[in-house]
Order: structure tokens, then C-alpha cells, then sequence
């Protein structure tokens, strides 16, 4: 009989339930490794956040507790949603997860903690705290994931925002001034429900002498040649560069729509698909100004819209399909991309897929010419237990 319950216990632990010290009895069973776990480290508060633990061991399930949060729906699988309250727990949020044994809730690992830390709005400003007139100053902040940026000088008269006015890096050009003088560079960022607007002083060395003391014979023009990104597809933004890209030139990008930039390199999205013409004139620092220089975009339309088709709930052990129903007009997908929260589980070139297995599905779609599309929302079907 002492045999028998050896062999027993023996089976168990070769079914990975051995391990840390379990919750409940004296019964073993493996805690959740953090290396397995991905999501973000820093959150805003009221917002959903996605997580996800790759759970390795077969015949169990891991089990999610938020701190100072609600999960969303079912509290156990590899992939949830969570949102964290608009404070914090004592500085910071945290998540808890556990492994549990299919078909037996008693049997538990330990609970392994995570810290997760609300936004917020700390940054530092990178750049020359003296600029030269008549030159170009690259200035940044070390907080790279506002919801916006806003860049601006003071007074106006100083200088302009050329580039990077939406970013956390930014580029200015800075106006002729005869003497030295204090100006501003201005920054107003925001993420969750934190707002915080600063300014900064720069010392700007003045010119007594213009730039140029006399009418410059253009006897070589600058060269306009410029370029776009490769994949022109509706709704995305593209950006444009200008080859010569030399201090003191002024660009006038024509997007061939009635809208136009001074950037040296823009991001555009076009509103309307077909085919457009860009152009790009371009004036050196001696005023020479170049031939204008034309080059041909197709913008093509996005892949039809739909939306993802699944069953509320499916018997546990049994398969299902997901289903992709186009509800919109547009290029027929040639390849459906299927995920499970933040894997690809498979590539189809039909617009269904099996699966067996509770989570968070979705799926992008992708035209003959490359453009994809992403299907909101996702779906989660229920596994219920025989």
C-alpha cells in the first residue's frame, strides 16, 4: 500500500506540481516565474492595460489579483485586462498571480508580487543652453510616452519650431538678432490626467553683421530631390525627406492636395486615396532657389473593414472558429494575421481560424498590396467545464 502512494505522489510531480510551498495543505506546486510575464511597468490610472504570462506548466491555469485596480472579466488565463484606479497603493500599484491546478482550486502555488508604477510627468530638457543665431538647435526631453506634446518660442520673434512639434524632440531655427538676449523655448505636455507646462531660458548670441551683405549670383541652384516612405497606404502617415538637407535651407513642401509644410521633414496623412503629386522648392541660405522637384504618390485604400465573429462560450476541450466578416467596401484581405493577446498564433489565407484555448483574440488583415488593417474589438469566448 506504501508503494501505491509513492507511485502516486510521483505521478504528481511529473505533472508539474511540484515546486514553492502551496497556499493551502501541504501539497506542492510550481509559482509563476516573472521572466514569462509581459506588459507595461508604468500605467495611467483609469485606463486599460493588457498583460500577459506565458504559463508553461501543463494541467494548470494562472490566477490575476490587481492592487488599487478591477480585472476585467475572467481573473484567470494567460492574457487580461486590467485598469488601476486613479491613485496609486502607497506610491505604485501591483499585480499578483498565482498557479492553480486545473480541476482542483485547493491546490495553489504561492502568490508572486509585481510592482506597477503610475505615470508621471518628470522630465529633463537636452540641448545648448547657448544657440548662435542663424542656426539650427536640437533640443529634447527624457520622457518619451506623453499623450502630447507642444512646443513653442518666446517671444516669436526669436525663432520657429521647424520640426518635431508633436514629439519629445524638436527642432529650431534661431531668428538674426543684432545683440545677446535671453529667450524661451516653451513645452507643454500631457498623459493621463497630468498636464504640466514649462519653459526654459536660452541664452541667444546675437550678429552685428546680416547673414548676407549682398545680392548672390545663383550660378548652381540647390538640388530639391526628396523621398517618401515606401508603403503609401490609407491612413497612415507618411514621411518625407528632403536629400539636401544643408544648414540654412528653407523647404516648401506642396502635397498636392492644398496643404503644405515648411518642415525639412514632414509627416502627412492624406485624407483621401488616388494619386497625388508632391512637390518640394527649395531656397538656400544665399536665397538661391531651386527648380521645383516633382515626384508621383499613390495612395492606396486600406483593406476592407469587418469585425471578428466568435461564440459566447464553448465546452471546455472542444474547439471553435473565429470569423473575420467584412462590413465594408475595400480591397478583399488576401492574409488574415490571427493573435492571442500579444502572439501571433497563426496566419491564414481564409478568413477563419480554430482555436481550443480561452483569451483575448483578434486579428489584422492584409490586402494583395501590403496595407493591414487591425479588427476592433477583440474577442474572448468562454470555455465552460463539462
Amino acid at each position: 500500500m506504501k508503494k501505491i502512494v509513492w507511485v502516486l505522489q510521483s505521478l504528481l510531480c511529473l505533472l508539474a506540481v511540484c515546486g514553492s510551498h502551496a497556499q493551502n495543505g501541504s501539497k506542492k506546486i510550481m509559482a509563476p516565474d516573472w521572466s514569462y510575464w509581459s506588459g507595461a511597468d508604468t500605467v495611467c490610472g483609469g485606463v486599460p492595460e493588457n498583460f500577459h504570462f506565458k504559463n508553461t506548466v501543463a494541467h494548470t491555469r494562472i490566477g490575476w489579483k490587481a492592487d488599487c485596480g478591477i480585472v476585467y472579466g475572467d481573473t484567470y488565463g494567460d492574457d487580461v485586462t486590467v485598469v488601476f484606479g486613479a491613485k496609486s497603493c502607497n506610491g505604485f500599484f501591483g499585480l499578483r498571480i498565482w498557479r492553480e491546478q486545473l480541476g482542483n482550486s485547493t491546490l495553489v502555488s504561492d502568490t508572486v508580487y509585481k510592482k506597477i508604477f503610475n505615470a508621471t510627468l518628470a522630465y529633463t530638457l537636452k540641448g545648448d543652453s547657448i544657440a548662435q543665431c542663424n542656426t539650427y538647435g536640437k533640443y529634447s526631453i527624457d520622457y518619451e510616452e506623453g499623450d502630447f506634446y507642444k512646443w513653442s518660442v518666446y517671444p516669436k520673434d526669436a525663432g520657429s519650431i521647424v520640426s518635431g512639434n508633436d514629439t519629445a524632440v524638436v527642432t529650431v531655427f534661431w531668428n538674426n538678432t543684432d545683440e545677446d538676449r535671453v529667450v524661451y523655448l516653451k513645452m507643454a505636455t500631457g498623459k493621463c490626467q497630468l498636464y504640466k507646462n514649462d519653459r526654459f531660458a536660452i541664452v541667444l548670441k546675437g550678429q552685428k553683421e546680416p547673414v548676407v551683405t549682398a545680392k548672390t549670383t545663383c550660378a548652381i541652384l540647390p538640388d530639391a530631390t526628396f523621398d517618401f516612405d515606401d508603403v503609401s497606404c490609407g491612413e497612415n502617415a507618411i514621411r518625407f525627406y528632403a536629400k539636401n538637407q544643408a544648414e540654412g535651407n528653407h523647404y516648401l513642401w506642396e502635397f498636392g492636395d492644398r496643404t503644405s509644410s515648411t518642415h525639412p521633414s514632414p509627416t502627412k496623412m492624406y485624407p483621401i486615396y488616388g494619386d497625388f503629386y508632391p512637390k518640394l522648392t527649395l531656397t538656400d541660405r544665399f536665397g538661391c532657389v531651386s527648380k521645383p522637384a516633382i515626384k508621383p504618390l499613390r495612395i492606396n485604400s486600406m483593406p476592407s473593414d469587418g469585425v471578428l465573429l466568435s461564440p459566447e462560450a464553448v465546452v471546455a476541450g472542444e474547439s471553435t472558429e473565429l470569423q473575420f466578416l467584412s462590413t465594408a467596401n475595400g480591397l478583399p484581405p488576401v492574409k488574415f494575421e490571427w493573435m492571442k493577446g500579444h502572439e501571433i498564433v497563426g496566419t491564414t489565407t481564409v478568413p477563419r481560424f480554430k482555436i481550443s484555448s480561452a483569451g483575448r483574440y483578434w486579428v489584422r488583415v492584409f490586402d494583395r498590396r501590403g496595407c493591414s488593417r487591425k479588427i476592433m474589438p477583440p474577442v474572448s469566448p468562454l470555455f465552460l467545464k463539462r
